[in-house]
């Protein structure tokens, strides 16, 4: 455990490297990034746990607010590590649950649990048409949009509204955008904005998450870092 706590802190020291380091180059960025979470895939729940990583949890207590007695909707974790959201809507009995993200070696770790059925080894951008139209009652994303410069922001939405089946809806957690993406986030809200306009969505809530993580280094100070909650209902 002494030896996962220390890879857990290591994590937490190099990753804050990257993610505050908005590269103009972002390809590198997330390339560099991906070695991270390959390197630290095993010990990635250990570190959320120290660092007290509330988003999954915030996520699946909407969902089961959302649709406490329908355990059979369809739902897809978009970004879904190493299926800390899966692990917790396990076990209220939601069993139809899939999974995306970019990071094999992550994946793999989410894969080993047993909890989720489909794994898509996906980022943003990719070719997507191996997801079906309309096939999901809920997707939800913890900890993945703003995070960095090469994170998705409000862009993705277009790929995943077509996720969703009319009348379903997507849960975004994420933590509170900090000056280093503030003005990606201001030009971002275009694209949410835009999608209300046409009608394809509405914003049903934006919730504060007062506890989204301890702050990981002095950099960040010592006040709790706070967290946002998204919900929107697909049209």
């Amino acid at each position: 455990m002494a030896a996962a706590t220390q890879q857990a802190e290591n994590f937490s020291s190099v990753a804050w490297s990257y993610f505050i380091d908005v590269r103009e180059d972002t390809s590198e960025e997330f390339a560099k990034q991906q070695e991270l979470y390959s390197k630290y895939a095993k010990t990635y729940d250990e570190w959320a746990s120290e660092e007290e990583y509330s988003g999954p949890k915030a996520v699946a207590t909407k969902i089961l607010k959302l649709y406490s007695n329908e355990k059979n909707i369809k739902i897809l974790d978009y970004g879904c590590g190493t299926g800390a959201t899966s692990d917790l809507l396990s076990e209220h009995g939601y069993q139809n649950i899939d999974g995306l993200d970019p990071c094999k070696e992550i994946i793999d770790v989410a894969r080993s649990k047993g909890k989720m059925q489909k794994l898509y080894q996906l980022k943003s951008g990719d070719d997507d048409s191996v997801i079906p139209s309309q096939e999901y009652d809920v997707v939800c994303s913890s900890g993945v949009l703003f995070c960095s410069a090469s994170h998705p922001g409000y862009e993705c939405l277009t790929d995943i509204i077509r996720y969703v089946k009319p009348g379903g809806h997507i849960i975004i957690a994420h933590r509170q955008v900090d000056s280093c993406i503030e003005s990606r986030h201001v030009t971002d809200l275009a694209f949410l904005d835009n999608d209300v306009k046409q009608g394809k969505i509405k914003v049903e809530a934006k919730e504060v998450i007062d506890r989204w993580r301890r702050p990981a280094n002095t950099l960040e100070g010592e006040d709790i870092i706070k967290g946002e909650l998204l919900i929107i209902q697909v049209l």
